[in-house]
């Protein structure tokens, strides 16, 4: 991965829910990175790192450069719900997995339905 080579811009955003001071919760999607990626087809049966198998065929994977905002535990497992915003179409993320012959990540998202 070497500085110049990922070709897509992408933003990844967080969902947020904020109560206001009058107790009104505002739901809303807050972007967390904006980044450089490359972005992979995925095959349906490719399997992923918590042995899933991908059954859509409007799964991604995007790579980007390790970014101390984004990680592993981060991803939709964990509670916390991420996407990704491509050509103004969104991604749900999936999973998150570190590159570990590179200072990267692989994020696997799915088209948002």
């Amino acid at each position: 991965m070497e500085s110049g080579k990922l070709k897509f811009s992408i933003s990844i955003q967080e969902y947020s829910e904020v109560v206001t001071s009058s107790g009104d919760v505002t739901k809303s999607w807050v972007e967390v990175a904006a980044v450089r990626a490359d972005i992979l087809p995925v095959r349906a049966n490719e399997k992923i790192s918590t042995g899933q198998t991908v059954i859509s065929i409007e799964a991604l994977k995007f790579i980007i450069r390790a970014d101390q905002r984004i990680y592993a535990d981060n991803g939709s497992d964990s509670g916390t719900k991420l996407r990704i915003v491509h050509r103004s179409v969104n991604y749900d993320v999936r999973s998150i997995a570190p590159l570990y012959n590179v200072r990267g990540l692989e994020l696997l998202a799915e088209r948002t339905k």
